[in-house]
Formats: C-alpha cells, structure tokens, sequence
C-alpha cells in the first residue's frame, strides 16, 4: 500500500526505482515497478564538484597571496632594519628604517631611528671637540711661536752680557715684559674660544641684561682711548629692551666690536653704536666705523683665528687676531645672528641681531 523507493548505482549511473504494490486491501497482488536512470543528478554532483575545486583553488591562490603580502609587510621592515643597522656599524648614521603603522615592529624601527641620531649626535661632538684640540694646538704651535722666540733672543743676549748699556737692558727688559703680557693674553683668549666652542648654548649667568646700559659702560671704558685720537663715540640704544643671556659676555662681545672700531678709525672719526628694536621683535645691535674698509674678498674670512686683513689695505694695528673668532662664538651661544656690512674708504658696520625669544621689555 505504500510506495517505495530506491536508488540503485550501475556502472551507468545511478538509477532510481520505484515500486508500487497493486490488489485488494487485504492483500497484495501485484507490484508496478518503474525505473529512470538520474543522468540530471550526475549532472548536478558533477557541477559541485567542479565549482568546489574551483572555490578551493580560488581560495588557495588568494591565500597565498595573503600570505605573502603579509609576510611582505613583515619582513620587509626587518630587512630595512637589518640595512639599517649594517650602516650604523659602518658609520653612516644617516640610514634610516621607515616606519609604518604602530606595531611591535614599528616601535622597533622608531627606536633603532632614534639610536642612529644619538649615535650621530654624540659622533659629531666627538668630533668637533677633536677639532677643537687639534684646532688649539695647531693655533698654539703656530702663533706663540714668535713671542716665544723673541723672549728667548732678549734674555740670552742679557745673560751672556752682550749687551752692557743699562738703557739698552732695561728696553730689552720691557720688551721681554710686553711679549709676555700678550703672550698670556693670546693663551687666554685661546682658552675663552674653546670654552665657547665646547658648549652649544650659555648654561649659566644667564638672565635679563639692558643693553643700552651695557653699550654705556663699554663706551665708557674706551673713553680713554678715543679721547686721545678725537675719535666721538655715539650711543643711539633703547632704553626699554634687555637680552637674555649672560651679561660679562656680552659685556665682551660689544668690548670687541667697540674696540676694533677703534683701532681702525681715523683721528678725529667717529663711532656709532647701536641697540634698537625691530618691527619683527628681534633687537639690532650694530656697530659701525669711518675706518678703511675691509676688502670684500677678507669679508668670509674675517671670523677665523689669527686671520688679519691685508696689511696693504689698512695701518698694522696691534692685536692677536682672535678677538673677532670669540666674537663669533659668543654670538653663536647667544643664539643670535652677525652680519658685516662694509664699503673700503667709507666705513665698516657689524651688526648682531638677538631674536625675538631672547629679547625682553623693560
């Protein structure tokens, strides 16, 4: 009374049969039996088949390339840093490793970046306090060389008794005095250099210092010797600015730049120092001689050691020659800027100029 069914597999396929029994109800008689052959089933098994193992392969390919990709963007930062740290070892601490992200391997990159730059920091003052030595020895080898060896030649020409005039002792005597005062004085301004040169900015002494109070009192010291000449010193400085820094250096500088006016003014000059403030906040201090000029091939120059303006230029005047290099280092410190204006004939003007954050108002 009911139907039954079966699936049967063939070595042609599967086939499905069907029976269905036939007669009274109190017993059966006979049986239909039917069969179809599910070629439209092969079929559908034979299609999954099919786009399953192309999903997988599709799968398979796009994982590898995953894979890879991630394995790129793993890897290829450790390469970078493997480089990185390679041209570390070898010096160049320029190589750096570029960072991407904010992963374990990203910290790893930013601290081995930062390690080259202190390593490249600290290399760099080692080798500037290096050059600062070499530069000291050099400058002391080759400049106290004539003071010394005019000492030597007076005191044995007095110790053997070559020279018996009295008078003739005691200039010889004073002499020997004057090359060793400015043999200390050269050694001291050496000294006052690479102190300067040893630091990157002013750490102590430092505080808010008026300079127009400052320009008076350096004019004043050198009063004595523009009186003597008729050289007229004028003072156009605001009264209601000051500077940050540190007040016997600056005292210095101003002392230099005054003093080199002098020395190479005209009798009867004039020398005019400046401090004012400018539209931008920062402060000009200038100051500026009658003097010959400084030629414009010596303007590069003028801020080394020992170096002096071509004699045929302008009058020899004393000096060691070192007054400006300390010049140069105290307005560096000072985090401020020089500039050298001159015209030969006419005059010469430096002017320095603080920045607006070391600049306060009274």
């Amino acid at each position: 009374s009911s139907c039954i069914t079966i699936i049967r597999i063939t070595p042609n396929g599967f086939q499905q049969l069907v029976g269905v029994p036939y007669g009274k109800q109190d017993g059966a008689h006979g049986a239909i039996l039917l069969a179809e052959p599910l070629s439209g089933f092969d079929s559908f098994l034979r299609d999954i088949y099919i786009y399953t193992s192309i999903v997988g392969v599709l799968a398979l390919i796009l994982s590898l390339f995953m894979v890879r990709r991630l394995s790129r963007s793993i890897i290829r930062p450790l390469i970078s840093m493997k480089d990185s740290a390679a041209a570390i070892a070898s010096g160049d601490y320029t190589r750096k490793v570029e960072v991407h992200g904010e992963d374990e391997v990203a910290a790893l990159g930013r601290a081995l970046n930062a390690l080259g730059n202190d390593l490249s920091a600290f290399v760099d003052k080692t080798e500037r306090t290096e050059k600062i030595r070499r530069d000291f020895v050099a400058n002391v080898s080759h400049e106290l060389r004539t003071p010394i060896t005019i000492i030597r030649g007076y005191n044995e020409a007095i110790s053997d008794g070559t020279i018996t005039d009295k008078e003739m002792i005691q200039r010889y005597r004073a002499l020997i005095n004057e090359e060793t005062i400015r043999l200390e004085r050269m050694i001291r301004e050496l000294l006052n250099i690479s102190r300067f040169q040893a630091s990157d900015e002013l750490t102590t002494g430092i505080e808010p210092l008026p300079l127009a109070e400052i320009v008076r009192n350096v004019t004043e010291k050198l009063m004595v010797k523009s009186v003597k000449r008729h050289v007229t010193l004028v003072i156009h400085a605001d009264e209601n600015i000051a500077v940050v820094g540190n007040g016997d250096q600056l005292v210095q500088l101003i002392m230099i730049l005054g003093d080199n006016a002098l020395k190479y003014s005209p009798d009867n000059g004039t020398i005019s120092f400046t401090a004012v403030r400018q539209e931008d906040g920062s402060v000009l201090l200038s100051v500026a001689d009658q003097g010959p000029g400084i030629p414009e091939e010596d303007l590069p120059f003028i801020w080394e050691r020992f170096y002096k303006v071509d004699k045929s230029h302008c009058r020899n005047v004393p000096g060691t020659g070192l007054g400006l290099a300390i010049a140069k280092e105290i307005i560096r410190v000072h985090g401020a800027k020089a500039q050298v204006f001159s015209i030969p004939r006419v005059g010469t003007r430096f002017e320095v100029t603080f920045p607006k954050e070391k600049v306060v108002l009274c």
